[in-house]
């Protein structure tokens, strides 16, 4: 165990860097597991300023390791290999099972081909989204400590929505086939704007203490909120004439959501809830178009 201002456990095989002892630091409490390390100081004395740095290689393995050292005061925190991971900036896709879709039975629309254009992103021209592009996961939002779905783990997320709406369709078998971006082959396009894409849920210690002290991710809920919104949407027909101005399609979705003390929850349950909204989305596109046939 190496005592200092850092410590990080790390799953299969990596380098960490960790400050070393110096005689103003505070004891360190630690407890290792195969996915986090909880580093709490033992006692009231400053942090030092990091002078110089070890850096140690670290196998994949399981060690426990408690110091005896009354606890006098407690600030946790948790560091998964997901977490450095984001720090790196990794990206998480934007997908959804698609098995449990049910194939449209009515072949009204079987001979039309449906483009779907790529979505504009205009997100950042929202204050309310803000939040979003200035923190990492891991923020604060009036006072309480939150997981949010930063825009710091995804890339381009309107390009994926958009392919995701037309994956969802083609397994829905309702149209002929169901392109993107290619609207001068298609018998209708549709375009639209993403001006929300928002997830938030309070931060659960219990869960993150659970994953350190099992290796498994906890089956707690935590309130938060995901707001999904598409605006400006329109069908076009052949002759590039707005056949039908959809306008905006959005979708709140508030209550207990999954919390697993990991920091890609929050990003999974928007998923969850993007399939929600995009199978609604596909019921008003094809009773639209079949109002047009």
């Amino acid at each position: 165990m190496v005592s200092g201002s850092y410590g990080v456990f790390v799953s299969l095989f990596s380098f960490i860097t960790v400050d070393p002892p110096t005689r103003n630091a505070a004891a360190w409490q630690a407890l290792w597991t195969g996915r986090v390390v909880i580093l709490c100081p033992l006692t009231d004395a400053p942090i030092p300023k990091p002078s110089q740095t070890q850096t140690l290689c670290v196998g994949h393995q399981t060690l426990t390791y408690i110091n005896k050292t009354k606890i006098m005061k407690i600030n946790i925190i948790i560091l998964g290999l997901a977490t450095i991971c984001s720090s790196c900036a990794l990206k998480f896709k934007i997908a959804y099972q698609t098995k449990d879709i049910q194939r449209n039975q009515d072949q009204g629309l079987s001979k039309i081909i449906l483009d779907i254009e790529e979505l504009a992103d205009k997100r950042k021209e929202d204050f309310s989204n803000s939040i979003l592009f200035t923190n990492g996961t891991h923020a604060k939002y009036n006072g309480k400590a939150v997981l949010i779905n930063s825009e710091n783990h995804y890339k381009r997320p309107a390009q994926q929505i958009s392919r995701m709406v037309v994956n969802h369709l083609n397994i829905r078998n309702s149209f002929k086939k169901v392109v993107k971006d290619k609207k001068d082959s298609a018998d209708y396009y549709i375009t639209g704007t993403l001006t929300k894409l928002y997830g938030i849920q309070d931060f659960s210690m219990s869960s993150a203490l659970y994953v350190g002290t099992t290796g498994a991710s906890s089956d707690e809920m935590t309130n938060g909120q995901i707001i999904i919104e598409i605006a400006d949407l329109k069908i076009y027909d052949k002759n590039n004439q707005i056949k039908k101005d959809i306008g905006t399609f959005k979708k709140e979705y508030e209550g207990y959501l999954w919390n697993g003390g990991i920091w890609s929850c929050i990003y999974i349950n928007v998923n969850s809830k993007l399939k929600e909204y995009i199978s609604e989305l596909i019921t008003i596109i094809e009773l639209e178009i079949k109002k047009m046939e």
